[in-house]
């Protein structure tokens, strides 16, 4: 959590390539936080990186419906299905199979 915190700070104070290097290292120490991701993606989105973006809400969404949680994966499939309409609509089916 103190990751985290530290990495959304540096995003908050515009600091973006701080922001980058210590989201890059919580999705590899901790690759099923669907925060971690999520937070991720919304750093590469601002940046205009959408492919990363769409990668990493991808990871998100997916440890979203792994954990059972549709109504967050939901909010984050409406985002990636303007960066990339087929992974999202592969997650929707997943999300379907899950119950979600």
């Amino acid at each position: 959590a103190q990751k985290l915190a530290a990495a959304r700070a540096h995003f908050w104070q515009r600091d973006i390539g701080a922001a980058v290097q210590a989201y890059e290292s919580l999705t590899t120490a901790y690759p099923d936080s669907a925060e971690a991701w999520g937070d991720f993606g919304n750093v590469n989105f601002k940046l205009g990186h959408w492919s990363k973006a769409a990668d990493a809400y991808y990871r998100a969404v997916s440890i979203l419906i792994e954990h059972g949680d549709a109504e967050r994966a939901g909010h984050l499939l409406k985002v990636l299905h303007g960066l990339d309409s087929e992974k999202a609509s592969e997650l929707e089916g997943r999300m379907r199979k899950a119950g979600g």
